[in-house]
C-alpha cells in the first residue's frame, strides 16, 4: 500500500465524549470484534503518545490477560491500521516505537484533544467573556457518559477521570458566567448539575450565589438546607466552614455576594443556552 500522509477529512471523528463515534469518509466505521475498537479508543485516549506493549496488555484484560495477549493485540493493530486508511488517504498511523505502540493522529479530529485545546485555550484568555465562551465551547463536546460502549478493563477509571475533568470545566464554566453576571439566565442549569451532583461544593455555591443575585435569596437558603440534610443523612458530615459561611453572608444580605459589572464588558456577549 502506498504510503501517505496522515489527513483531516471533515468527515473523519474520533468521538469519546459519549457514546463512542468512529467515522472515516462520512461512513461509521464497522469492527469485526468490539476489542479492536477498545483498543483504538484506548490508543485515542492517549493520541500521539506511546503506550508499551504491557500498559495495553494491562488496560485491555486488568490483571487476567490470556495467554493469547501478544498474538490478540498483534491482530488487533493490524486490524485497526487497516480501519484508518480510506481510499488513498492515511487518516491516522499506528506505530510501533519504543517497545510499544503510538496513533499518531490529527488532533482537531478527535473530540477529546478539542476539549483539552479548548480549555487550554480559556485558562490564557484575556477576555473574562472569551474565557467563559471557550468553557462553554469545551463543555459542548460532551454528549452524554464518556467511552460509552467500551468494556475492555481501562474503561470504569477512564470514565472517572474523564468525568471528574468535565465537573471541573463546567464549575469553571459556570463561575465565568456568573463574573459576568449571567446569573440569572444559569440559575436553571445550575440546580439541575447541583442535584446531579449533590455533594459537589462549588456548584452548590455557585447555585446559591445566582440565586441570591437573581433575588431569589430564600431559595438560596433553602439549597443550602437541601445540602446540608444530605450530608447529614448519607454521610453523617456538616457542610464545610466556607459553606456556612455563605449561608451567613445571604441571610444578612451581604453586599459583597452582589455581582459588579466589569466596565465595558457587557454580559450578553455569552450565549447561554435555556
Amino acid at each position: 500500500m502506498k504510503s501517505a500522509t496522515r489527513v483531516v477529512i471533515g468527515m473523519n471523528h474520533f468521538r469519546l465524549l459519549g457514546p463512542v463515534e468512529i467515522v472515516i469518509g462520512a461512513a461509521d466505521v464497522a469492527f469485526d470484534r468490539r476489542q479492536h475498537r477498545d483498543l483504538l479508543v484506548l490508543l485515542l485516549l492517549h493520541a500521539n503518545r506511546t503506550l508499551t506493549v504491557d500498559r495495553i496488555v494491562e488496560d485491555m484484560w486488568g490483571g487476567k490477560p490470556p495467554a493469547t495477549a501478544a498474538a490478540q493485540l498483534n491482530n488487533m493493530i493490524s486490524a485497526n491500521r487497516r480501519k484508518l486508511v480510506h481510499g488513498t488517504d492515511q487518516i491516522a498511523t499506528l506505530a510501533r516505537r519504543h517497545g510499544g505502540y503510538v496513533l499518531d493522529i490529527a488532533a482537531e479530529s478527535v473530540d477529546l484533544a478539542r476539549f483539552d485545546a479548548l480549555t487550554a485555550r480559556a485558562r490564557t484568555a484575556s477576555e473574562p467573556a472569551e474565557t467563559a465562551r471557550l468553557l462553554r465551547a469545551a463543555v459542548h463536546l460532551w454528549r452524554g457518559q464518556a467511552l460509552a460502549g467500551v468494556h475492555a478493563a481501562y474503561a470504569t477509571a477512564a470514565r472517572t477521570v474523564l468525568e471528574e475533568r468535565r465537573v471541573s470545566t463546567v464549575e469553571d464554566m459556570y463561575q465565568a458566567e456568573l463574573d459576568l453576571g449571567l446569573h440569572t439566565r444559569l440559575v436553571p442549569q445550575l440546580t439541575a448539575d447541583a442535584a446531579a451532583h449533590p455533594f459537589r461544593e462549588r456548584l452548590l455555591k455557585q447555585l446559591m450565589i445566582a440565586l441570591y443575585r437573581s433575588g431569589r435569596q430564600v431559595e438560596a437558603l433553602g439549597a443550602y438546607r437541601e445540602a446540608r440534610w444530605l450530608l447529614a443523612n448519607e454521610h453523617g458530615l456538616e457542610p464545610s466552614a466556607a459553606l456556612r459561611g455563605l449561608e451567613g453572608r445571604v441571610l444578612r444580605a451581604d453586599p459583597t455576594l452582589d455581582h459588579v459589572a466589569a466596565p465595558g464588558r457587557p454580559a450578553h456577549q455569552v450565549f447561554v443556552p435555556q
